[in-house]
Order: C-alpha cells, then sequence, then structure tokens
C-alpha cells in the first residue's frame, strides 16, 4: 500500500536558537496552504531550543529529530535532506519567517502557470538593512542556471522538487559555499522567479555563525579553496557564466594558498585563472601574488581583516 504524504516538506534545522526558532515555526504553522511536513531538526543544542521543539511535537505534520551533538551546519543541512518524504522541498531558516501566504503563491505558479516548473525562487527581505535580500533581478521571470549565476546575489528563497535533489549533499568541508551544491540543482532544474518578498531574514541579532571563524581565520580559508578543487562543476560553471568572479576567486585561492605555504594548490588556480584570458589587471595582481613571499602575503591579509573590522 502506497504511503500519502504531504506536497511538502518544510525544514527548520536550528542550533542554540531558543529565543528565536519559535518565530520560525509559528511562520511555517500560520500558512494558508496547509499540505506540508514541517521536519524541525535540533543539531546538538545546549540551551533550551529542543525543549522549544519538543512543544510541536505532537502536532500530525511535525516531525521533530534531535541530534546529540552539534555536527556543523552542513551535516545537519544535509541530514535535514535525508529525512525529506515528499514532492517538494524547502528550508527555513531558524531565525527567519516566511509569509503567511508564501508557500500558496509559490504552488501557484506551479499549478495555475506552469504544471512542468521543477523550482520557483522568490526575493526575501533583510530586517538589518530594511531592503531586499536579493538582487539582480527585477521581474518575474524564468531563470535557468546562466541567469543565477550570472545575475544573482544575496538570499533568495523557494521551494524545489526532491527529485533534484537526489544524493547531492553539501560539502562539510566547505563553509558556507552552498552555492557548490545549488548550481548543481540549478543545472537539472525549470526555474521560475516571482518578484515578491515571501520571507524575512531576521539578521538584526547576534547569534553562533559557522562561517564567523572562515571569515577571519587565514588558515581555514585557505582550507577552504583547497577542498573547492574537489567541485569542478562551480568553477565550470563560474568559468562559462560569471568569468569576472571566477577571476576574483582564483587570485583570492592563489593569495591564501601560497601565504599558508601551499604553493601547489596556488599554482593550481594560477593555471585556471591565465587559461580565462583575464584582464591585465587581473594579471598583474595574479603576478604580485607570484613574486611576494608567503610572509608579505599574510601581513596583506591581516592587514585586510583589521582595515574591514575598523570600517
Amino acid at each position: 500500500m502506497e504511503i500519502a504524504h504531504p506536497r511538502i516538506s518544510v525544514l527548520i534545522l536550528t542550533y542554540n536558537r531558543a529565543n528565536l526558532v519559535e518565530r520560525s515555526i509559528k511562520s511555517v504553522l500560520a500558512q494558508t496552504f496547509t499540505d506540508y511536513e514541517l521536519v524541525l531538526v535540533d543539531n546538538g543544542s545546549t540551551d533550551d531550543t529542543l525543549n522549544v521543539l519538543n512543544r510541536y511535537r505532537d502536532l500530525e505534520n511535525v516531525r521533530v529529530f534531535s541530534i546529540e551533538k552539534n555536527i556543523g551546519f552542513a551535516r545537519g543541512f544535509n541530514f535535514c535532506l535525508d529525512q525529506i518524504q515528499c514532492e517538494w522541498f524547502c528550508t527555513v531558516g531558524d531565525d527567519d519567517a516566511i509569509t503567511p501566504n508564501a508557500l500558496e503563491t509559490l504552488f501557484q505558479v506551479v499549478d495555475d502557470f506552469d504544471p512542468t516548473i521543477t523550482a520557483v525562487s522568490s526575493n526575501g527581505w533583510d530586517s538589518a538593512t530594511d531592503q531586499a535580500s536579493g538582487i539582480g533581478l527585477e521581474a518575474d521571470q524564468y531563470l535557468p542556471i546562466g541567469e543565477v549565476v550570472a545575475k544573482c546575489d544575496g538570499d533568495f528563497w523557494g521551494i524545489t522538487k526532491s527529485s533534484l535533489i537526489k544524493d547531492k549533499r553539501l560539502n562539510p568541508d566547505i563553509p558556507g559555499m552552498e552555492n557548490t551544491l545549488w548550481y548543481k540543482v540549478d543545472a537539472e532544474a525549470k526555474r521560475y522567479y516571482i518578484h515578491k518578498h515571501l520571507i524575512t531574514y531576521y539578521t538584526d541579532h547576534s547569534g553562533p555563525r559557522e562561517t564567523a571563524k572562515q571569515d577571519a581565520d587565514l588558515k581555514v580559508k585557505a582550507k577552504l579553496y583547497k577542498e573547492l578543487l574537489t567541485e569542478p562543476f562551480f568553477w565550470e560553471v563560474l568559468q562559462k557564466y560569471n568569468p569576472a568572479q571566477f577571476h576574483q576567486r582564483c587570485l583570492k585561492a592563489m593569495h591564501f594558498l601560497k601565504a599558508v605555504g601551499d604553493h601547489k594548490n596556488s599554482r593550481v588556480y594560477q593555471k585556471m585563472l591565465a587559461k580565462d584570458q583575464p584582464s591585465w589587471k587581473d594579471r598583474l595582481q595574479a603576478l604580485v601574488i607570484q613574486l611576494l613571499p608567503s610572509s608579505i602575503l599574510t601581513q596583506l591579509f591581516f592587514w585586510k581583516q583589521r582595515s574591514k573590522a575598523n570600517g
């Protein structure tokens, strides 16, 4: 006998957000579209977060999971993906909230406009800047991968057919680089974008952020770019659709890797850049990185970090 499932799995992964996650949960439970299941995953919280989730455990359309010890965002996100039971899925951040008509609005695109669509995106609103969270798009449109890579920046939100994710997962050794996964999904998706704000990203608060160490730690950045060499599809689509960003990432990788003494992989990025016919400015910057000793490159990195910190 075939088991009937709701139409979409809504995934919320949370860690030490006892004071925030309930807003996210309530925003899902308040949806005008009711054919969903809500999957709540506590990623080893040490505060009262799990007790907050357990308040909703007895609801028919809610499943609660508890990971005993924090396994990091990427592994926790992958755990969430493993729990999908429905034809569609979406994720909601544990400090964010979707509008009451969010799911209904997205599914109307599939049901009333084009049933062959396999992913629907929308914009969001950033509470700290009081502006749209996603930039680059100004109107409803189909959104092939080339447009995603070339135009989109910031945070967008939406629903995706579960068949697109299959066994694709985040690489836990590349924190903060979710596009290594989503570009693979976008390559197969028939995506449509609607120019509406259906989620609020509440960024005006303090809290744990996995990429905070990555932002300030040279060794972490170097390790990230070394691991990114195992994601050839990411580099292929970036090179094809957004060469300017491709060049800048190659230059950063050259800098970080040489600064920590990984000359071999720094040269790999140097060759990647050279093959793509960069501008004279990029060629000059690459030459400077090649000529400067690792110690000077390290000092330059920390000087830039201090400059950022001082505004």
